[in-house]
């Protein structure tokens, strides 16, 4: 079959993130996990647009860190970041 490729959706509030930038992914207990950022992704409905950086604000894809995050996780330039925990509420 055709492999798929996971894209994570999330959110930058602050700064910028760039392809080949140095990055913390932090883990629930207190453990982070530090990777190259390897794709980003503008979401635009339907569609995906490969880019080389995104800006504070946007709401983005990264790829290839499927088997490092679950359902969240809390992406950081620094490995002491607190970790934003799960988002709670309802969809009517």
């Amino acid at each position: 079959g055709k492999d798929k490729n996971f894209i994570a959706m999330a959110r930058l509030f602050h700064g910028t993130l760039s392809v080949g930038q140095k990055i913390f992914i932090l883990l629930q207990g207190g453990a982070s996990v530090e990777i190259e950022v390897q794709e980003l992704y503008l979401l635009m409905g339907r569609d995906v647009e490969a880019v080389q950086k995104v800006y504070c604000g946007n709401v983005f894809g990264i790829g290839k860190i499927g088997h490092i995050i679950g359902k969240f996780g809390t992406i950081s330039s620094d490995p002491k970041c607190p970790m934003f925990g799960a988002m709670k509420g309802e969809i009517n």
